[in-house]
């Protein structure tokens, strides 16, 4: 059943991707300022995105490191970033372990430290969240964190998430 519903948010989140892209190609374009910087710190961009074959794979995504990590005994959980297209994004990833129900990016919208937004992903296949924009805003932050359950709403454990970045 949670092979189903990932699946299903997979393909829901296909179409928010497309959607997003087009949008996000469309601001790009303009020289205003971005949405993205609102003086909330929450902008019109609330989907995380997808690459063919994950950021860490894919050939278009480029300038990748690692800007947070932590070891535990599940593995190495970090924050990675990196460019696609000219915009630079947040990831998260977990190496030389075992994420169980996955591997999520926690995302903090308006500088508060707590989590408004989340990409998730089945990091038993990837090892990699979905990516989300970084921002010159102090307001954004991201941090990485090992699911340890099926319920996606389970606060992450300090020793399964990274600091905040």
């Amino acid at each position: 059943m949670q092979r189903i519903r990932s699946r299903l948010a997979a393909i829901g989140l296909a179409l928010a991707t497309t959607i997003t892209l087009v949008f996000t190609q469309s601001v790009a374009a303009s020289p205003a300022s971005s949405p993205l910087d609102t003086p909330s710190g929450i902008g019109a961009q609330q989907s995380c995105q997808s690459v063919s074959g994950g950021p860490e794979s894919n050939p278009n995504v480029t300038g990748r490191q690692t800007v947070r990590s932590i070891a535990s005994y599940r593995g190495t959980i970090q924050v990675r970033s990196g460019y696609l297209n000219g915009v630079r994004y947040g990831w998260a990833r977990v190496i030389d372990g075992n994420p169980v129900w996955g591997i999520v990016m926690k995302i903090d919208l308006n500088g508060d430290r707590v989590e408004d937004l989340a990409c998730e992903h089945d990091g038993f296949y990837t090892g990699t969240s979905y990516m989300y924009p970084t921002s010159t805003s102090s307001n954004r932050a991201f941090k990485a964190c090992i699911l340890i359950t099926t319920n996606t709403d389970t606060p992450c454990t300090p020793q399964y998430q990274t600091a905040w970045w």
